[in-house]
């Protein structure tokens, strides 16, 4: 990953509006918007852009910006009738192709002795001494929707200084239901999230436990900090600023993910050897988080990777999954199910609530999972009301308590037992981890329901909350039946 910081110039040219110098302005209101180099020449030589490459020009009140077929640019302009010159050229300064440094130069040289514009039909062709670049406009991109849109991180400013990412992909994608997912470059994040008078207030901001690398880590709080600090939102067609106090961050919407984040369970599918089969009880699942990370559940193991989104062409990559023995329906299922998920590439379709993959080796039909409603359920003191088994329901036989908070860390007591805990979200469930508690023999009264709690509490399990009643349910891949919890909130 190339790695560039500029000054600013006392404008962050890739950011925010400042005021026009004075006397500078556009030669005629057509002038305004962007521009796309189509052709040009420099000394006589033509300017010809390198095979992939592309040199844009942005006016907008006194300044100007664009993409210098490597690096972005950036500078004001003055005018006044016929008039214009360009005046502070600058730019970041990453490393290309030397093709594509040569193409920069020449166009940046070009831009310097700019002197005179004109409209010729739809085109702006500026010129000046031994110079003609001509530029066509560039149709205007509307704005991207803040919520649901899958930001991708850009920049990070800090004072004067902007700078490029490092890491992994940091991407930040706000849910209309209010959830937020992302990641800093090495950690995922989640929380909620609510727009008031045009600044982002996050509350419940979750970090994983993954260590980042040193180059990393100031990315990380920067990311971090600026989310918790309620920043000021602003968005320019494909590009959202956050901004708090003298900190930003500044991401840029990539089309064709969003609608793919979240959760999804298999509720169908074919293989090459017919109908993929799908056990009463079992489920297998696909999670696609901001961050390129791919997880779920294959019937009986869990499985992790990465993935990529080239046009509606989904790829799963570095997949490694446990390795839990199962038979019968569960292990063929899990079996069929990862031999279709993990071919090489499927063409993705969403269509509301329902995803579908389509790859040689077969077909796979998810239906939308719920997101864990974390505003609900975290930071209330929940206690135990009634046991649900299969066998029939009982009252809580002794208090027990759980306890979620926002901060990662759990409370959980079962009547006989207490014990700390973190936790994280899984998909549509709930994980507890590093469970620390006493190897106790429980009475008579409590041990069934102390069984039951340790049962599903100890693995995956679905939470669902309406008013101030919590259902909790384990979540067995295999197909297993287990007890139902329900809590009421004190």
């Amino acid at each position: 990953m190339h790695r560039f910081v500029l000054l600013l110039v006392g404008m962050l040219a890739l950011a925010a509006c400042g005021s026009a110098p004075a006397g500078s302005g556009p030669v005629d209101p057509a002038t305004d918007g962007e521009w796309q180099l189509v052709a040009g020449t420099v000394d006589g030589q033509d300017l010809v852009a390198p095979p992939g490459a592309t040199a844009t020009l942005d006016l907008a009140d006194g300044e100007a910006r664009g993409i210098s077929f490597c690096n972005h640019w950036f500078a004001t302009y003055r005018a006044d009738a016929a008039a214009l010159s360009f005046d502070g050229i600058g730019g970041t300064e990453m490393g290309c192709d030397p093709d594509v440094m040569a193409a920069e130069s020449a166009f940046l040289r070009a831009l310097g002795e700019v002197r005179e514009a004109a409209l010729d039909g739809e085109d702006l062709v500026l010129t000046g001494d031994r110079v003609e670049l001509r530029f066509s406009p560039v149709a205007p991109v509307p704005d991207s929707p803040l919520a649901d849109t899958r930001w991708v991180l850009d920049t990070l400013v800090d004072g004067e200084v902007a700078s490029t990412t490092l890491g992994e992909p940091a991407v930040l994608m706000l849910r209309a239901d209010g959830g937020l997912q992302g990641s800093t470059g090495c950690r995922s994040l989640t929380g909620s999230w609510l727009l008031e008078e045009g600044s982002l207030a996050v509350d419940d901001l979750l970090s994983d436990d993954a260590a980042c690398p040193p180059d990393v880590e100031r990315q990380d709080e920067h990311v971090t900090g600026v989310l918790a600090a309620g920043p000021e939102v602003e968005i320019h067609e494909d590009r959202l600023t956050l901004t708090a106090d003298a900190r930003g961050l500044i991401y840029r919407a990539q089309p064709g993910t969003a609608d793919l984040l979240g959760s999804w369970a298999l509720v169908e599918g074919t293989s090459a050897t017919g109908p993929l089969p799908v056990p009463d009880g079992a489920r297998g699942t696909l999670t696609l988080s901001p961050g390129s990370l791919a997880t779920g559940m294959a019937f009986c193991n869990g499985f992790g990777g990465t993935y990529t989104l080239e046009g509606n062409e989904l790829r799963l990559a570095d997949t490694a999954h446990t390795l839990m023995g199962c038979e019968g329906p569960v292990g063929e299922a899990e079996g069929r199910y990862l031999e279709v998920l993990l071919d090489r590439s499927h063409r993705a379709q969403v269509d509301g609530d329902r995803l579908v993959l389509v790859s040689d080796a077969g077909t796979l039909v998810f239906d939308r999972l719920p997101p864990v409603p974390l505003a609900e359920l975290t930071d209330r003191r929940w206690e135990l009301e009634a046991v649900v088994r299969s066998t029939g329901t009982a009252g809580a036989g002794a208090p027990a308590v759980l306890e979620l908070r926002s901060d990662g860390t759990a409370t959980v007591s079962t009547g006989c037992r207490e014990f700390e805990a973190s936790w994280r979200t899984a998909g549509d469930a709930v994980q507890l981890a590093d469970w620390q508690f006493e190897l106790l023999d429980c009475p008579p009264e409590v041990a069934d329901q102390d069984e039951s709690l340790v049962q599903v509490l100890g693995g995956a399990f679905g939470v669902h909350v309406e008013g101030d009643v919590l259902t909790v349910g384990g979540v067995d891949t295999r197909g297993a039946q287990t007890p139902t919890l329900s809590y009421r909130a004190r």
